[in-house]
This record gives structure tokens, sequence and C-alpha cells, in this order.
């Protein structure tokens, strides 16, 4: 779209929708672009052309009293020149300027309906484009119904975009004069409608000039990792608010000390968790900040919320290992037994004759012959250990013999092992009443 100005006073937009030309210009209010206030100027002193792509402009000079110019040419009468963006147009005493500002619409997360609408729309303009890609310091107008955080509008609040509805662009398409401004994006109906996420300010989407200086003065390195479009978004965003920005190749201790020493701050991307370059930064004095900030910053156009990531905590001092255990310390071995000493010849000799003068057992009061017998007799029926020696005091049949402790039952159930029960012999030894 070409743009006729007045200093900053916009006098005619061409081309008018529907009107193929010319556009005459002059003195004369019947005349597309009106000039007033200069009589050097002819009712109708020239006129202009649109090609047919919109990129050129040409002008024809319609005899004018004081003639034409185009920056300091003069135009002869009835001549004709081109135009371009920037030009100075002279009319007698009068120099407008002439500009070239191109609409190209670009939508995001319109409906097919909403679509075909802004399509048709535009091509009712002549020279006016309208696709789903964004075009990179060519895109003029950003068409959404409703705010969604996408990677168009951050680049449109970056750049500066309007952010318009879809009826704006129809609003657009039916001017009907020159002079006729474009329609206000903030107005009812033209501006879309606000998110309804509590992290997306309402009327974010307007132009907020400061948005261009935000990091103007700052150093930012955006580290490697995650994914490489996302990557290359961050740093045209940061770019576009003003920021010295570059990639980093490497995240070693020794490249971030160098960058720190530059003067450089560093940007995480997205998805990327790395204590131990958030520790190789700390160490070396420097910081990083989540990639996902940058878009904050623009929506609030504020940076306010451009904090730091925390320095993760050093790791714990490793514990000292355990003193290895003693060996435990085995018991002292019992002394052997001590060998029983050998029978005493003369003490061997006094017993045999004590026992050869006491009563006999078990054979009444008849023969010692017959005593012996039943004395051998009764130590061969009895168990070793319920021998008694001949002067012991004799035990009932009630109380057992002297040295045997049976365990009752339940005294039995009460000792780690179970007693071993006496055998028959046994049982019929216990009964024999030592007389």
């Amino acid at each position: 779209m070409w743009l006729i100005a007045d200093g900053s006073q916009t006098l005619g937009r061409l081309p008018v929708p529907g009107s193929e030309g010319p556009y005459t210009v002059g003195r004369h209010e019947s005349a597309d672009v009106t000039v007033t206030g200069d009589k050097s100027i002819s009712r109708k002193h020239l006129e202009l052309r649109v090609g047919e792509d919109g990129r050129t402009l040409r002008l024809t000079d319609l005899g004018s009293k004081f003639g034409t110019s185009v920056d300091n040419s003069k135009v002869d009468p009835g001549g004709t020149a081109s135009l371009v963006d920037g030009a100075s147009l002279s009319l007698g005493a009068k120099v407008l300027t002439v500009r070239h500002e191109p609409l190209v619409l670009c939508y995001s997360g319109l409906s097919k309906a909403d679509t075909e609408v802004v399509q048709a729309a535009a091509a009712r303009l002549v020279g006016v484009s309208a696709s789903k890609e964004w075009a990179d310091g060519h895109t003029s107008h950003l068409v959404m119904s409703k705010i969604k955080l996408t990677p168009k509008l951050m680049l449109a609040l970056a750049h500066g975009c309007p952010v318009v509805a879809p009826a704006w662009v129809e609003r657009v398409a039916a001017r009907k004069a020159a002079a006729e401004p474009l329609p206000d994006p903030s107005a009812v109906g033209c501006s879309p409608t606000d998110a309804t996420q509590p992290d997306i300010p309402a009327g974010c989407h307007a132009v907020r000039p400061e948005r261009r200086s935000l990091f103007r003065g700052r150093k930012l390195a955006v580290l490697p990792g995650g994914e490489a479009s996302s990557r290359g978004h961050t740093v045209s965003l940061l770019s576009l608010m003003g920021a010295e920005v570059v990639e980093a190749d490497q995240a070693d201790a020794a490249s971030l000390s160098s960058h720190v020493s530059a003067g450089f701050e560093f940007v995480m991307p997205e998805g990327v968790s790395a204590e131990s370059t958030l520790a190789d930064l700390a160490a070396a004095g420097g910081r990083a900040f989540n990639a996902g900030l940058v878009r904050l910053v623009l929506l609030h156009a504020s940076l306010d919320h451009f904090q730091p990531l925390p320095t993760p905590a050093p790791p714990p001092a490793a514990a000292a290992p355990p003193a290895a255990a003693k060996p435990a310390s085995k018991p002292p071995a019992k002394p052997p037994p001590a060998p029983r000493p050998a029978p005493d010849p003369a003490s061997a000799a006094a017993a045999s004759a004590a026992a050869a003068a006491s009563p006999a057992i078990g054979g009444g009061s008849g023969g010692g012959g017959g005593g012996g017998g039943g004395q051998a007799f009764l130590r061969d029926m009895t168990p070793v250990s319920t021998r008694v020696s001949p002067t012991a005091a004799a035990p009932t049949e009630e109380a057992g013999p002297a040295e045997t402790q049976i365990p009752t039952p339940v005294e039995a159930a009460a000792l780690p092992g179970r007693a071993r029960q006496p055998g028959a012999s046994q049982r019929r030894a216990r009964r024999v009443v030592v007389a």
C-alpha cells in the first residue's frame, strides 16, 4: 500500500479497493488526494497509478502551473516519473513524502470459516497477501480470532506488528476513498478476543514500542540443547528486544567462564536440565535464565518476570568409609582336663578290706559267698550312674537313687532340650531298695 503524507499527516492510501485508478492529486476537493493550504498547487496537479502487483507507483504531470519535481528532479509538463519508497514529491512549493507500506497478512489459529473470510478480503486488495506463514521482516499484521500463545504471536509482539481480528481485514477491503484511514486495530470487533489463561494478560497483543529496547545493553548467550527451531526462535526474540545475542556451541566449564568474562548472561533452552552446567556457571560467577521467561517478558512488556534460575545446592560431602570391623576375639580355649591321679595302693587295699567287712547285700545273713554273689548281681543290674558307695545314705524308692534326677514332663518342657527317658533296665533298677 502506498501512502501520500504531508509530514506526519497521511493524506491518502492507494490503491482504493475496487478502483484501478488513476488517482488525482490537487487542491480541489474533488481530487482523490486533496492538498489544501497552498495555491501553488493546481486544482488537479498530477495523477498516480499503482502497478498491478502493487509494488510500483508512477506519476503523470497534468500540466500544472508551477510544475512537479521528484527528489528535486523536474518533471516535464505532461511527463511521467516512477516513485519509490521515501521519495520526495514537490507540487509547486509544497513538498510531500511517498511511503510504501506493504500489507502482508499472516493468520494464526483461525477456523476454516475465518480463514476463508481473510483470504476473500485480501483478494479484493491490490498487492495485499494473506498466508499462514510468517514472513520475517515482511509480515505487517497478524490475524487471530482469539489470543493464543503461539510462536507467531511472540514474533508479532517483538516486531511491533498489530494483532487484528478477521473483521479488521474485511473493513480494510471495504474502504471507499483514498483519504479513508485504515480501521483502528483496537476498535471493537477489530481486536481478537483476550485469552482466558491466567498467565496471558488482557490486552497483551497491543503494540508496545518499549518492547524493542527491553534487553538493550545486555549480552545473552543461548546455551546448546533442545530443539534447534525453538533455540533459533529464542535468539530472534532476544535480538528483536535489543539484546546482543550469541549461540554458545559448548557448555563446558572453560567456555562458560570465557563468556562470563566477556559479560554474557546465559539462556537455558526449555526442556533442558543441566545442573552441572548451572554449577559451573555459579563457580564462574555467571547466571542463567529459562528461555520460557522470554515469552513472559514479551507478554508483559517488562523484565519483572526475568529472574535467574536458582543455583543448585552443592552435593553433600562424601561420608568417611566405616572403620574396618575388628575380628571377633575367640573365646579362650578351655584348659585340658587335669589327669586323674593314679590310685593309691594303700587306699585301694583299705577299701577292699572295708568291703569285705560289710554285711552281704541281697543274701540275708547267710554265708559270705552267697552275700558276695548277691552284691555282684546288684552291681551288674544297676546302671553305672546309680551305683552308690556302701557308705552313702540309702535313698528310698520315692526319692530315687541319690545321683539320678529325672525331670517331670513339665520340667522337661521347660528345659532347652527334651530329657531322655530312662530305659526299662533303669526303671527296674530304680525300684531296687538299697538296704
